[in-house]
């Protein structure tokens, strides 16, 4: 009994040791994501950003001034985070429906991500998120009182990360997880061997202002009682479901437009005659 207890001692601690080396690729695969092509957005209405780390490595972000914005006539800034198996470039497309509605956007790169350098962390990331969202911020075309972001599943806890170093007006959430620990427990790791511990549970503990939360009723990598858990966490939270799974959400584009710029209307993000496509 001693020998079967003692290998399965030795067995979990292997485990641990393997999963505290690997953490990093499994939360940030960015060796699985496809190199781009280009050496900047392919189009002009895009304006291509640099941030030179402390740490030697550059990172880039894309920023776009919303249709009709203006400094006479500024606009809210929406600053987007996307999925750890993705690029900018992969979301260009998506976050032109915030830009034809009047909102500045500004899509921030991950270090060691596309064409930026450096290696991921949560210090780093949200660290260059913050320096350049106080570029956007300077922007003349920018109304800083209307701040929102959103993240997409691993961007939802950059995006939570970053409204503790700067608050937002508003955040809009999809498929996110409670934390890293939460995730990592499902993997039987204890909670410190955890480098990124990405606690969007406390965040929203403190969050005052409204969170929209999305999620996929069949998401089989984070499960909706992520986003279940974090309604009842947060003080002015709503959440939206839908059939779909973590990679092919939302199925129904028109629904999910809707309910954003409804969110958007009620966060006082976007005005009453700024809400039309």
């Amino acid at each position: 009994m001693a020998t079967v207890l003692g290998l399965v001692v030795l067995g979990y601690f292997v485990w641990c040791v393997l999963l505290f080396v690997m953490q990093d690729a499994m939360m940030f695969p960015r060796h699985l994501v496809q190199t781009p092509t280009a050496d900047g957005p392919l189009s002009d209405i895009w304006e291509q950003w640099w941030h030179d780390t402390p740490e030697g490595s550059r990172t880039e972000a894309w920023f776009r001034v919303g249709s009709g914005v203006s400094a006479d006539s500024p606009g809210p800034l929406l600053v987007f985070f996307h999925g750890n198996g993705e690029l900018i470039d992969h979301r260009a497309v998506q976050m032109g429906m915030y830009a034809q509605r009047g909102i500045n956007v500004l899509m921030v790169e991950y270090r060691g991500y596309g064409r930026s350098t450096g290696r991921p962390s949560q210090r780093g990331i949200v660290e260059d998120a913050h320096a350049f969202l106080e570029r956007a911020l300077e922007r003349d075309e920018v109304d800083g009182e209307r701040l929102v972001y959103h993240g997409i599943s691993l961007g939802s806890a950059v995006a939570s990360a970053l409204s503790e170093v700067h608050p937002a007006r508003a955040l809009i959430l999809e498929s996110p997880f409670k934390s890293a620990t939460a995730m990592a427990r499902r993997y039987l790791a204890p909670s410190f061997l955890v480098r990124n511990p990405f606690r969007t549970d406390r965040t929203l503990r403190r969050f005052e202002g409204p969170v929209l939360l999305f999620h996929a009723e069949g998401d089989t990598i984070i499960p909706v009682s992520h986003s279940r858990a974090l309604a009842e966490i947060g003080q002015d939270v709503t959440l939206r479901t839908a059939e779909g799974n973590h990679n092919d959400f939302p199925r129904d584009w028109n629904w999910y437009d809707d309910e954003i710029v409804a969110f958007l209307e009620r966060a006082g993000i976007l005005r009453d005659d700024e809400g039309g496509s």
